[in-house]
Parts: structure tokens; C-alpha cells; sequence
């Protein structure tokens, strides 16, 4: 009998002791989906607020995209927004390429672009390492004249420098003004660049 007694009161404390367990592991399986469903909703707002970033930086890019296929009706129809209703005119970038000359200024441009970047690259890095490992009398002086030539607006400049490459060095019509600025890390951006290696050096 005790015997019996005791496999019972045993028996007891095990159901006792799983019912327990199941209880730890319900109210950790509770936590783990409190846990899932937060982490659902995190990333849920968080590829939405990508989203609208993304929407306000494509919407130009897609605006002039669905322009570009418009018909010149459609154009000048205040009702069409996005799809134009007289049909796709794909036709209007084979004008546009030929206007355009596009076999002569798209050679042309790549070269351009191709070679003041590759030089602005060179002379920027040099012009930062410079800043960043080589301290001498004046040095913070003339870096802070960099930083003070980012501020000023392109729009200030555009005028003064035409007028200077134009009329005091004659280089209308040419790429001068484009690659010798570049050479000396004088571009339209060129502060921008200089201080941006100056960062990576220090």
C-alpha cells in the first residue's frame, strides 16, 4: 500500500511538474510570437518608408519617362497625367536622337565625362592626401577656404567663370575649361571631392 501510495503521489508531482511545463513553454511560445508579430510590423513600416523615399526620388524619373511617349496632344491635354490616351509614340526618341545628333554628342559626352572624372579622381585624392597627412603653417587656413567654396552656390559662379574662360583665356568651343580646372582639383564639385579624400585620409 505505502508503495502504491508513494507511485501515486508520484505520478501526481510528474503531472504536476509537466503541466508546468507546458504552461513555461505556451507562455514562451506567447513571447516568441508577441516577438514575431513586432518584428512583422517593424519591417512593414520600414519598407514603407523606403518606399515613399524611393517614390519622391522616381517620381521626376517616371514623370518625364511617361512624358516622353506622349503624343503632342496629349502633352498639351491638362487631363493626362501618367497614361497617355492617344496612344504610345516611341517614335519621339528616334527624333529626339536625331535632333539631338546623337551619334557625334553622345561619343562626345562619354569622352568628356569619362576624362574630367578620371582627372578629378587623381588631382582630388592628391589635393586630400595632402590636407590629411602634411600639416604646415596656413594648412587649417586654406581648408577652411575649401569648405567656404562648397557653400557658394553653382549658380553664383556660372556667370564669372564663363566670362573668365571666354573672354580672359578664349577657351569657348573647347574642353579646356573643363579638363584644366580638373587638374588642379578646381571643378565644379571639386571642394566637395577634396574634402571628401581629406575625410578617408585622415
Amino acid at each position: 500500500m505505502k508503495l502504491f501510495k508513494k507511485s501515486k503521489e508520484k505520478t501526481e508531482l510528474e503531472l504536476i511538474m509537466e503541466q508546468a511545463h507546458i504552461h513555461e513553454i505556451s507562455g514562451w511560445e506567447k513571447l516568441k510570437h508577441a516577438e514575431t508579430w513586432k518584428h512583422i510590423f517593424f519591417r512593414f513600416f520600414t519598407y514603407l518608408l523606403l518606399f515613399s523615399m524611393a517614390f519622391v526620388f522616381l517620381y521626376p524619373f517616371l514623370f518625364l519617362l511617361t512624358d516622353s511617349v506622349k503624343s503632342l496632344a496629349d502633352l498639351t491635354d491638362i487631363t493626362v497625367k501618367w497614361i497617355p490616351t492617344r496612344g504610345l509614340r516611341w517614335v519621339n526618341y528616334k527624333y529626339a536622337w536625331q535632333e539631338l545628333k546623337g551619334p557625334v554628342t553622345l561619343p562626345n559626352s562619354i569622352y568628356m565625362t569619362g576624362m574630367a572624372t578620371f582627372i578629378h579622381v587623381i588631382s582630388c585624392s592628391f589635393i586630400g592626401y595632402g590636407f590629411a597627412r602634411f600639416h604646415f603653417k596656413g594648412s587649417n587656413l586654406l581648408f577652411g577656404i575649401l569648405v567656404l567654396a562648397m557653400v557658394i552656390p553653382l549658380q553664383v559662379m556660372m556667370i564669372p567663370m564663363f566670362i573668365l574662360y571666354s573672354n580672359v583665356f578664349g577657351w569657348t568651343n573647347s574642353m579646356k575649361p573643363i579638363l584644366i580646372p580638373a587638374i588642379f582639383g578646381y571643378g565644379l564639385k571639386g571642394g566637395l571631392y577634396i574634402f571628401i579624400f581629406r575625410q578617408f585620409f585622415v
